[in-house]
């Protein structure tokens, strides 16, 4: 133990760089707190596995470990990491649903409160840093007591700002386009600046928009002809602009 003329302390140190420096050699090195009869953790390098720095719930380094420091600033919860941040638990309920992480937003319940994710990214030579993309789950309403919640997502293109590119409110509407405008049917889909497409693709076969039950819509790609289906196909549009009719009830004219 020494204590230099600056009043720093070392354990182990013989250059003492921190007010309590802590140093041995080829060997674990770390703090550890026991509340008498308690808990005890422990915080400190773990020689055995790559010098990383764990904070455990055990006197003994690299037990019962919590969280995972790297020299490359990963992080790990309950896992040694190997993306920047790696989180292994088991999903916790909360609430109503289940979840390995949470993000809470603090503001008042009648001013919008929302949280989310931004993905950030490099945009030029210079280094600058922009956000490209966001998360956002939110309140729909400023009405005390009412949680009814929506989900949505935004891009930017270049030169402009985050826009919502697609949201799904509380009564699991999806709109595409939409922006803040209010949902009313399972689907919008819309585009401000000219029309706005939906693409049903198959490699083989049918293309196909279903409707509950036996009806749908499909595009027959064998023979180049959009079909509308009811239990069989009820009507063709062929590319040729022929339509073709069938009756198969026996009721009527085919």
């Amino acid at each position: 133990l020494v204590i230099d003329g600056s009043g720093q302390i070392g354990i182990g140190a013989t250059t003492i760089q921190q007010l309590l420096h802590l140093e041995k050699d080829d060997a674990d090195v770390g703090i550890a707190l026991t509340q008498t009869g308690q808990r005890s953790w422990s915080f400190g390098i773990d020689n055995s596995d790559s010098d990383r720095l764990k904070i455990g719930y055990s006197t003994t380094i690299g037990t019962n470990t919590v969280a995972t420091f790297t020299e490359s600033g990963q992080l790990g919860i309950g896992t040694s990491p190997s993306q920047p941040f790696h989180i292994k638990a088991l999903h916790t309920a909360s609430g109503d649903t289940d979840s390995q992480v949470i993000i809470e937003d603090t503001t008042a319940y009648n001013s919008s409160p929302a949280s989310g994710i931004a993905f950030r990214g490099v945009f030029n030579t210079g280094g600058s840093v922009t956000n490209l993309a966001s998360l956002k789950g939110f309140k729909e309403n400023a009405t005390d007591g009412n949680f009814a919640g929506g989900l949505s997502f935004q891009t930017r293109v270049n030169g402009g700002n985050m826009t919502t590119a697609m949201t799904i409110d509380s009564s699991q509407n999806v709109g595409i386009g939409t922006g803040s405008d209010s949902l009313s049917h399972r689907l919008h889909v819309k585009n401000s600046g000219g029309n706005s497409t939906v693409i049903a693709e198959s490699g083989s076969g049918y293309a196909r928009f279903q409707m509950v039950g036996t009806g749908g819509l499909n595009y027959i790609q064998s023979d180049d002809a959009l079909s509308f289906y009811i239990g069989a196909d009820r009507m063709i549009l062929d590319s040729n602009s022929r339509i073709s009719l069938s009756n198969n009830d026996g009721g009527g004219t085919g």
